[in-house]
């Protein structure tokens, strides 16, 4: 479903989306993706989605907001090639044995409640060999990372 809006905050099209898909106090049942200033890519979770075969060669594209944490505290993400490699690696699960990667790195505005601020963020566009159904399917189901809300890791699958 692509869907067209007029914001350029996240947070408020989050919102928007949350407001317009979901019954009142339910939880996000949606994953959705930024394609441009005015619209968006959005999957239901139950939405059907067609799997590739195991060792088969798949294309992916995703944007994540990567973190990392020590005791429980965020701490600042280094981005370079070798640790957004890790951290992506980590996050796949093991489902792809990852042939070739390319990160670009992005900012974006938030406005949440009086907090106006851009969050850093990374789309990676990843070519690798699909070894594990069914933790694939679960990563296209839920996303990666931690910033689902930003509209940030949800796996588009292009084979």
């Amino acid at each position: 479903m692509i869907v067209e809006y007029s914001t350029k905050d996240r947070w408020g099209l989050h919102k928007f989306l949350m407001e317009t898909l979901c019954e009142p106090n339910s939880e996000r049942d949606f994953q959705f993706v930024v394609c441009d200033d005015h619209s968006v890519i959005v999957r239901k979770n139950d939405e059907k989605i067609e799997i590739p075969a195991e060792g088969r060669n798949v294309r992916l594209i995703v944007e994540y907001a990567p973190r990392r944490r020590k005791r429980g505290k965020n701490i600042p993400f280094v981005f370079t090639q070798e640790n957004l490699d890790k951290w992506l690696d980590n996050k796949m699960g093991g489902c792809i044995d990852i042939k070739e990667c390319y990160h670009s790195t992005h900012r974006s505005l938030i406005n949440k409640n009086t907090a106006r601020y851009t969050m850093p963020f990374v789309r990676s566009r990843i070519i690798g060999e699909l070894t594990n159904i069914e933790e694939f399917e679960r990563i296209l189901r839920n996303g990666i990372g931690d910033a689902k809300a930003y509209g940030f890791g949800m796996v588009i699958c292009l084979t």
